[in-house]
């Protein structure tokens, strides 16, 4: 028997979803680079660039964005000279990272938040082992090969979030 509706009377059901999480792993070794991604697709950022705030396990500042220019001037020191990031893909929505010069110290969560959005990506980061040596050419033009592949693993990374959003 369906219930009686009264005269008058409506009924309001309201669903908000009000962050969006996500968390990949990523290995490394000591005195080796890692790339720590952070893509947003899903539109909205502000104009001109919203703040984004990268942190360690320790809450620490690793990097903070603000305005489409990274912003090192509170940077925790054991971060100084040692994360490259990539003002080129920021108007796409990319606030990926790399982080140089690996320590096993540098293990454990990390998190890049966008407030104006309610999104934070998490990274599990692992620095153990050793590096093996490479017995194959490295992509990138001579002299410059760690940015050539730090630049192609990110178009790539991109490339391949953007693909999963699509689905």
């Amino acid at each position: 028997r369906p219930p009686k509706i009264l005269e008058g009377s409506c009924l309001l059901v309201v669903f908000s979803l009000t962050a969006v999480s996500c968390q990949v792993q990523v290995e490394g070794f000591p005195g080796g680079e890692v790339l720590l991604p952070c893509i947003y697709r899903r539109g909205g950022l502000p104009q001109g660039g919203p703040n984004v705030f990268w942190r360690d396990k320790d809450d620490s500042i690793v990097l903070d964005i603000k305005a489409n220019k990274a912003d090192t001037s509170l940077q925790n020191k054991k971060f100084t000279g040692r994360v490259e990031t990539f003002p080129e893909f920021y108007p796409k929505g990319n606030f990926s990272i790399v982080i140089k010069k690996l320590q096993e110290a540098d293990s454990g969560p990390y998190e890049c938040n966008i407030p104006a959005v309610d999104y934070a990506f998490r990274v599990k980061l692992t620095v153990s082992g050793r590096r093996v040596a490479m017995t194959t050419p490295r992509p990138g033009p001579a002299g410059g090969a760690a940015e050539g592949l730090s630049s192609i693993l990110l178009t790539l990374l991109s490339v391949l979030l953007s693909a999963r959003h699509v689905l």
